[in-house]
């Protein structure tokens, strides 16, 4: 598709560019209001077909903000994987004449590589943080909600079992990088939290009626703190509260990726945008990260 096509776009509600030392920049940008900005609709190119009108509006969002080759890896399954290779995402979902997202919701992912100028990662979200991470000018995006960054197996076990190769999916961004731990290049690697839900939000209260919440509450109380300081996790009120981009931030640093190096500035969710603990637990809005350079 060439770049003078015009089609109408959406203003996001919320947009900012981020820019590595080297120059390597990226646009993040949330689409919210009235819609519910799940993706749900768009799993394959059949139900696309059957919802044009909002299949429409994404490709009009993405457009305005500079995508033309989009990637969208289901997160459902909170998996920790990040795709190397964006073939994986096979099912070729027509947004705008010429613009193509891509899925494969029978192979779930977080993220996936940027490569090119105008590659864009996409996801529908409830308060679940974004990780990007940049190193000599490779980028990769990820979806980073709680139990992307904690095993769940190894909560409820209080470390004795483990439920994936990756504790993290801050591990799979570094494998995909190329950079091992504590090598000298960890100490090039730029990262940025983006948007999570705020940790005074995130309360595991831990006399939660529903027994499996409660259960997985009180394992977390006990286990997390043998790995995070009190910034990533902390006690109040008879509860539990997980700052995710602290938790982040500690297994990028195991890596020997430098403090100064992980950037806050859009560390957290803008009030504007809904989160599962909120007014809206249902309602999603629309993540996506743009590679400009």
């Amino acid at each position: 598709m060439k770049d003078d096509v015009e089609f109408p776009t959406i203003k996001p509600l919320v947009q900012s560019v981020i820019t590595a030392p080297d120059g390597t920049r990226c646009t993040i940008a949330a689409f919210g209001g009235e819609t519910n900005w799940s993706l749900a609709p768009l799993r394959t190119a059949t139900t696309a077909a059957q919802n044009q009108d909002f299949a429409r509006k994404v490709g009009s969002a993405l457009w305005g903000i500079g995508a033309r080759r989009v990637f969208a890896p289901s997160p459902i399954e909170f998996n920790a994987l990040v795709l190397e290779d964006t073939s994986v995402l096979r099912e070729h979902i027509s947004l705008l004449p010429g613009l193509v997202m891509q899925r494969n919701p029978e192979s779930p992912a977080d993220g996936t590589r940027l490569e090119e100028a105008s590659d864009a990662g996409v996801f529908s979200a409830g308060g679940c943080s974004i990780f990007i991470a940049i190193f000599r000018k490779d980028m990769v995006f990820a979806h980073a909600g709680r139990d992307c960054v904690i095993d769940r197996t190894r909560v409820l076990s209080k470390g004795k079992r483990t439920g994936r190769k990756h504790r993290s999916v801050v591990d799979q961004i570094m494998h995909v990088l190329g950079v091992e731990k504590n090598s000298p290049d960890a100490r090039e690697v730029h990262v940025w939290p983006v948007w999570s839900i705020r940790p005074e939000d995130f309360a595991h209260h831990l006399d939660a009626k529903n027994d499996v919440h409660r259960r997985y509450n009180q394992a977390a109380a006990e286990y997390l703190p043998r790995y995070f300081d009190e910034r990533a996790v902390y006690r109040k009120d008879n509860a539990v509260h997980l700052d995710v981009p602290r938790i982040g931030q500690t297994q990028f640093m195991s890596y020997g990726v430098l403090e100064e190096n992980i950037h806050f500035k859009h560390a957290y969710l803008h009030d504007d945008l809904p989160h599962t603990r909120g007014n809206e637990p249902n309602k999603r809005y629309l993540v996506a990260v743009v590679r400009n350079w």
